[in-house]
């Protein structure tokens, strides 16, 4: 996955931010799933997202590609 691809990050994943030293300066779990924006990648584990409008780092391998889904119309005739 690159720059500007959509992932999907599931539930339950630690997000975190760095402070200039480059440890833990705050973190938190997600509650649902989500599609999420790529923005960088930081090093060989964390990659930079937007998750609800804000920059978080996750661990990369908590990140899936996203995929599209066909919308189920009920009105249409089989």
């Amino acid at each position: 996955m690159n720059k500007g691809d959509l992932a999907w990050l599931p539930s339950e994943t630690s997000l975190v931010r760095f402070d200039q030293k480059g440890g833990v300066k705050t973190f938190k779990n997600t509650v649902c799933p989500k599609n999420v924006l790529l923005l960088e990648k930081r090093d060989d584990t964390y990659r930079k997202i937007v998750y609800n409008g804000e920059p978080w780092y996750v661990p990369e391998h908590m990140l899936y590609p996203a995929r599209e889904t066909e919308e189920k119309n009920d009105n249409q005739i089989s």
